[in-house]
């Protein structure tokens, strides 16, 4: 099972997410934005999944995944799952991007099943 953080400002999404993943065996930790997330990722020692909203007041998804992209470790280390309701509109330079890091896009609302995969396939590229 994988360790899991989940990056959502939204509460109830989080709360949500953390019972479905737990209830599937995997370990959740949480943040609420993008800032406090990219500071966990720096402090983990092993890797995780990590399920990034895209849409967040302050640092959101895409300056994240900007600033993982710029750390080889942290792109390396890690294993990331974008969510968002407006995958059609992301920019693709940013598509680009996550191509290239293997980081599928599952939009919300989210399909539990769809979810459940994408984090069972992100754990195998986990270091």
């Amino acid at each position: 099972m994988a360790h899991v953080l989940v990056v959502d400002d939204d509460e109830p999404i989080r709360d949500a997410l953390r019972a479905l993943l737990e209830d599937a065996g995997h370990t959740v930790d949480e943040a609420p934005g993008g800032a406090p997330a990219l500071d966990r990722l720096k402090r983990s020692g092993g890797g995780m999944v990590v399920l990034l909203d895209i849409n967040m007041p302050g640092t959101d998804g895409i300056q994240v995944m900007r600033a993982v992209s710029e750390q080889k470790p942290l792109a390396l280390r890690h294993a990331y799952i974008i969510m968002t309701a407006t995958a059609r509109t992301l920019p693709l330079a940013f598509v680009n991007q996550l191509a290239e890091m293997r980081a599928p896009i599952v939009t919300k609302p989210f399909d539990a099943d769809e979810l459940l995969d994408a984090v069972d396939r992100a754990a195998h590229r986990v270091s």
